[in-house]
Parts: C-alpha cells; structure tokens; sequence
C-alpha cells in the first residue's frame, strides 16, 4: 500500500487463503467496490500434487478497513459440475452499485475456449448472478463502465482475427456492437492454424496479450497490453 501517490509503499503482506486452502492466482489489480471496500481478484485452484477433481472458480477477497484484513470472500463464477473454467477475470464497477465482470472462459472437457461470458452484481459486489455468453470470441477482457452507464468491452482474440477489439454494449452487456481493432498482429499466413488445445505450447506465435483499462476522470478510456 501506498499514501504519497505510490512514491513509497509499505512492505508487503500475506493474504490467507482462507476458506479454500489452496493456490490463489491473482488475475487482476485490486478493485474498489461501490461500497468503498476493496476487493482481490483470483481463482481458486488445487495443488500440483492433488489428484482430485479440479474444482476452478473466480472468486474476490474483500477488506473493509482499507487491506489490513480480508475476512469476506464471494465466489463470482463457477461451474458446479467441473467442465466450465472462468479465467483471468477483470472488473469493473459504477456507482449505484452496480459491477460487473469478464471471464476468459473454457471447456475443460472439450480442451477449447468458449465465448467470453461476463456475470454481473447489482448489490456492490456482495451477490453474483450466473455468467453469460456476451457472444464475443476471444479470451482476456477489460469490461469498463462508461458515464453513459454503457459497458465497454476491451478483449483479446488470438485464434480468430489475431488482434485486440474493443465492443460496445447499451444493455448491460447482453448484447455488443463491434468497435473496432486496437491492435491488429501481422500477418500469420503459413503457420499451422492455432488451436486452444495447444496454445500453451505456441506463444511465441502470439505477439499480443492481457488487456487492462480504466476510464479517467476526463472520461478518458485508457488501454495497456503487452
């Protein structure tokens, strides 16, 4: 944490793993709710060594008293049944109470990435209705509320168009219009089609990746990736 603007920052601390017991990805920078509390973004994993199911969520931590502790958790996606994994997951939250987020989303038993599916919380992140397909193809995404109570929609698509769009929604993201591209790779022509079951194996074929955004006080709408 720091209180100068982040010229200084006090030494880093734990964050337990409670209730889960278990590896705690963080996915995403800390949010600040409506409410004023903060909230953590991860996912819950298993051990290496675990040979039990994988049981995958998103979940966020929640501190009232500015990060000095986090005894409140709210799992924000998961499939009770193991097949459906919501990764990467980003934020974004409007006054009035209203947050919402994004998932890069997976069949863990068809070995292939789904659409993006967003869920959304109308009581300041406390409560979580079930993810939906916002119809997009891709994987990493921003979701950004605008003044206008719009939701903008920054994301990755490494298989389709190899590039970074941004899309708009006017329904609270149940349906998006095309923006346009941000970043668009070069040509691949030649190379064996990508396939979401080996990816892992093919990064260097990727000259993008992970968005993240926010809306400036200009009404400004600001994007990095790498």
């Amino acid at each position: 944490e720091s209180l100068d603007g982040g010229n200084r920052w006090r030494p880093a601390g734990e964050l337990d793993d409670e209730p889960y017991r278990s590896p705690m990805p963080m996915i995403a920078p800390p949010l600040v709710l409506p409410d004023g509390a903060l909230a953590c973004p991860y996912e819950v994993n298993k051990s290496y060594q675990d040979a039990g199911p994988w049981r995958q969520a998103s979940a966020l931590k929640i501190s009232d008293d500015q990060g000095q502790s986090w005894p409140r958790h709210v799992e924000v996606a998961n499939d009770p049944a193991g097949r459906v994994h919501y990764w990467d997951a980003h934020y974004d939250a409007a006054p009035g109470g209203r947050c919402i987020a994004a998932f890069w989303t997976y069949d863990h038993q068809g070995k292939h990435d789904l659409n993006i599916h967003l869920s959304e919380s109308i009581d300041a992140g406390r409560t979580w209705c079930p993810a939906w397909d916002a119809g997009l193809v891709g994987q990493v995404a921003q979701p950004l509320f605008l003044a206008d109570g719009s939701v903008l929609l920054i994301y990755v698509d490494r298989f389709k168009t190899h590039s970074i769009r941004v899309a708009i929604s006017r329904d609270h993201g149940r349906c998006f219009e095309d923006l346009g591209v941000i970043h668009q790779q070069g040509d691949v022509s030649g190379k064996p089609a990508l396939s979401a079951g080996t990816y892992l194996n093919e990064m260097t074929w990727w000259t993008f990746g992970r968005v993240h955004g926010f809306v400036d006080s200009h009404g400004c709408v600001w994007v990095v990736y790498y």
